[in-house]
């Protein structure tokens, strides 16, 4: 489960604007792919994928399969001003986006890399349902918004959005240490808090929203290096960097659950060329949108926060290889952090970041 609220990063002063409220359930599950129709047109991508990369690289298939994700879940935007009906020209519209996503991810070599589908319905009532209660049951002196009838493709409408990302440790050696079991423990508990890791990644996205954006993050606390993936409210989980081939013996190793505590710090730069949640979605007419030539072609975000987790993995040994196969993966994990985000539109006198926090859980689930 994960909340993204406004108010966690400003609970006296807050107001409702920008990125208001996010909130989202997921299951994760090894397999899931095989298992779920849901998940056809992901596995077609990457069928497609896989054939493309084969035809160049005959070791591409030295990969790890890691759980596979469907989530659910709504978030809303809106203007600064929510007690007036008619839209002031240059801030940003009312928008709110009710969505289904599936994830796949997997590891190669040094690296994290997953594929995945969204699909949303732009312009329902659920946003507006929401903070229409909450403004008269919880935050009482807001007022109850009056411009949702405004927003963005009201009605329903379809909109689809397909990402790639990819994430690799920058501390390479220590990761391959980490690997094979080692640099976890140590003579004295106290080490154990004083580590420290760095990743880089990229990420594209195509659809409602269209960008590519960098990445680099820092962890420091007690952490372990095979892990470089956790933090920054992902789901990038623990993960084993060899994929097998061959005999495997018959018996599974439950190994003994690891746990981390650390603070982490990203930073994400992303280059837009759209956002349909500002800019509205073509010929499908909104009560008001905001002329796209209006909108940050730049946009950073930046994350702060503290992870604890608790994972526990089931694996068997390749006879032949002596490579780990993941068999089942138990992860405990809680996540708070703030988050900022540089202005995404440029009109004079709305052009200003905004600030959210994010809470999310996860469990095990038998």
């Amino acid at each position: 489960m994960q909340i993204d609220q406004d108010f966690f990063a400003d609970l006296i002063n807050n107001q409702d604007r920008n990125y208001t409220q996010g909130t989202a359930f997921s299951y994760s599950q090894l397999g899931h792919e095989k298992e779920n129709i849901i998940f056809t047109p992901l596995n077609l991508i990457y069928k497609l994928h896989d054939r493309l990369f084969i035809l160049s690289r005959d070791n591409y298939f030295d990969f790890q399969e890691l759980p596979a994700q469907i989530g659910f879940g709504v978030s809303a935007f809106t203007p600064l001003n929510i007690r007036t009906y008619i839209p002031e020209y240059g801030d940003r519209p009312y928008s709110n986006m009710v969505f289904l996503q599936t994830t796949r991810t997997r590891t190669f070599r040094r690296s994290v890399r997953s594929w995945s589908l969204v699909y949303g319905l732009l312009g329902t009532n659920v946003s507006q349902e929401f903070q229409s209660f909450a403004h008269s049951y919880w935050f009482t002196g807001r007022g109850i918004p009056l411009g949702w009838d405004t927003q963005i493709s009201k009605g329903g409408h379809f909109a689809f959005l397909i990402q790639n990302s990819f994430k690799a440790p920058v501390r390479t050696f220590k990761f391959d240490e980490a690997r094979k079991g080692e640099l976890f423990k140590s003579d004295k508990w106290w080490k154990e808090w004083l580590r420290w890791d760095a990743s880089y990644g990229l990420e594209s996205a195509a659809g409602y929203y269209t960008y590519f954006s960098g990445n680099i993050g820092l962890r420091a606390g007690k952490i372990n290096f095979a892990n470089f993936g956790k933090g920054q409210n992902t789901i990038l989980s623990a993960v084993d960097k060899k994929n097998e081939a061959g005999v495997i013996n018959e018996n599974p190793v439950v190994e003994d659950p690891i746990w981390e505590h650390f603070l982490y710090a990203s930073l994400s730069p992303r280059l837009f060329a759209r956002n349909a949640l500002i800019s509205g979605q073509k010929n499908i007419e909104s009560g008001y949108a905001l002329d796209s030539k209006y909108m940050n072609t730049f946009v950073a975000e930046l994350e702060i926060g503290w992870t604890s987790s608790r994972t526990r993995r089931i694996t068997q040994t390749n006879a032949e290889t002596g490579v780990k196969k993941l068999l089942s993966l138990d992860s405990f994990q809680a996540s708070i952090s703030i988050k900022r985000r540089s202005p995404e539109i440029k009109y004079p006198g709305f052009r200003r970041p905004h600030y959210w926090g994010c809470v999310s859980v996860s469990v095990p689930f038998h």
